[in-house]
């Protein structure tokens, strides 16, 4: 029980069935990027919404399903492994998912906290991906769309506490915060920022080179959940992704076997420290 727990969920809906899309996934990969039906979309994200909503029995059965308010609107979009347009990824179409969804989710629950950007650590734009600056930068300034928080992923190459000249002008890093607050302030004042993933891998994959010994890991996740400009109420959640390492991506609390890391020590004190605040796993 969530509440029994003080955990709150958080919703993502990302990966284009085929009755969404006209094109079938790449071979190999688990996720179907291509060509979002927007209508399609909206109306998946509404009858979520609903789903969980708190006020929804399914049938056959007598007790409401909990209440999810916070709903993020894809993941990482900017990157073409997770959301692609005629090859590339793309601001409009994308903005047209967060333009298609927030009013059928906000119908249902207007409550809810709809999240958008969600976007992947990526500096730079090219190859068919969007740099995330650039992205959040460009959803930020569009007025034509209605979110209530941003989200951004943060998977910097060097620890919390590094600091270079070259290094200061990397984005997105910890670092990075206050530009991050900033943009957001000329969009709304104060508006929320959830770091929806975060962490540091122990292994390198075919998905990123970087890696950590398991101690640096647990180290670098004490010195986040304690940098001073996390320690504000313009950030809602920094979600360690993920609990259990997989092949994919070993930056987990607990390696495959399920056995402990340092980390998940790291991570449990840091619970405590915080009362159990803006974090997750």
């Amino acid at each position: 029980d969530r509440h029994a727990r003080d955990v709150d969920a958080l919703l993502t809906a990302y990966s284009t069935p085929p009755w969404a899309t006209d094109r079938d996934a790449p071979a190999g990969s688990a996720v179907s990027p291509g060509r979002p039906n927007v209508v399609a979309y909206a109306r998946f994200m509404q009858a979520l919404a609903t789903r969980y909503s708190g006020r929804h029995v399914p049938p056959g059965t007598t007790a409401r399903l909990p209440e999810v308010r916070v709903i993020e609107i894809w993941n990482e979009p900017n990157l073409i492994g997770f959301f692609r347009y005629n090859g590339r990824s793309s601001l409009p179409r994308y903005k047209a998912l967060v333009k298609a969804a927030y009013p059928q989710i906000k119908a249902v629950n207007r409550k809810a906290v709809v999240i958008a950007g969600v976007a992947g650590p990526r500096s730079s734009t090219g190859g068919g991906n969007i740099g995330a600056r650039r992205w959040m930068n460009s959803i930020v300034g569009d007025k034509r769309i209605k979110f209530d928080a941003y989200s951004q992923h943060i998977y910097p190459s060097k620890g919390p506490k590094f600091r270079s000249k070259a290094y200061a002008k990397a984005f997105p890093t910890w670092d990075s915060l206050p530009q991050i607050y900033a943009t957001l302030n000329k969009r709304k004042k104060g508006m929320k920022l959830y770091i929806t993933e975060a962490g540091y891998t122990t292994a390198t994959t075919p998905y990123r080179t970087e890696k950590v010994t398991e101690e640096q890991q647990a180290e670098y996740l004490s010195e986040i959940y304690s940098l001073p400009q996390l320690r504000s109420d313009r950030v809602k959640a920094v979600v360690w992704f993920n609990l259990q390492d997989n092949v994919n991506w070993p930056a987990g609390l607990m390696r495959e076997d399920l056995s402990q890391k340092p980390s998940y020590e790291a991570f449990t004190q840091a619970v405590d420290d915080q009362g159990g605040a803006r974090l997750g796993g």
